[in-house]
């Protein structure tokens, strides 16, 4: 077993912005990010298809090959929303950093729901007819026959980003949390990465 641990997690929110600052802090000499990007290992949960991760000796050696001088970390877009990985990850590591990812609700759930159509995991074309079968998807009904995971069909909840977080700080302190703004992030990408190396404590590599 390897001694590198992810020490900071993207816990999402899904169509935030994840994938581009995971990409940006891959980039920097000081950071190692997970390949797969999310491996969703925290989120015990989740159907088995969704986690690529499912032990710890698996999950840990996503790291193996980060350098002595690098920390480790990873972006699982579903940690936030399926709050038992908040309660993991604090488990793992109390002393972890959390980024969490947020946006418009609306247009969140609005993208979300474009890329659930684009991987079959949703059968539903017509949004609003998509939003108002969550209550019923909570059921167990109406669950498309290629959908990987119920949950994240969800609407109504996955929206719900005051719950999620007011449950995360139940683990975490905010001192250990950070916030970013989609919409920020899109205007500022540059800023924004800034902010997110200065609460790793690392230097700005002038990128």
């Amino acid at each position: 077993m390897n001694n590198n641990k992810p020490s900071f997690f993207i816990v999402g929110a899904p169509k935030c912005g994840t994938t581009a600052l995971a990409k940006y802090l891959s980039e920097h000499d000081d950071i190692f990010m997970s390949s797969p990007k999310e491996p969703h290992y925290f989120a015990t949960n989740f159907a088995e298809s969704m986690r690529t991760a499912q032990t710890e000796d698996h999950y840990l050696s996503l790291f193996k090959n980060a350098k002595k001088n690098q920390i480790c970390g990873e972006a699982s877009i579903w940690y936030l929303y399926s709050m038992e990985a908040i309660k993991n990850i604090a488990k793992f590591d109390p002393n972890a950093k959390i980024m969490i990812m947020v946006r418009n609700p609306t247009d969140m759930i609005y993208s979300l729901h474009s890329q659930k159509i684009y991987s079959l995991d949703e059968d539903i074309i017509d949004f609003e007819e998509a939003w108002n079968l969550s209550w019923e998807r909570k059921k167990g009904n109406c669950i498309p026959k290629r959908c990987r995971e119920s949950k994240t069909l969800f609407y109504h909840e996955i929206a719900n980003f005051y719950e999620q977080i007011q449950y995360l700080y139940k683990f975490f302190p905010k001192s250990q949390v950070k916030i970013i703004e989609f919409q920020k992030f899109s205007k500022s990408n540059l800023n924004v990465y800034k902010d997110v190396l200065d609460f790793l404590n690392l230097e700005y590599d002038g990128k």
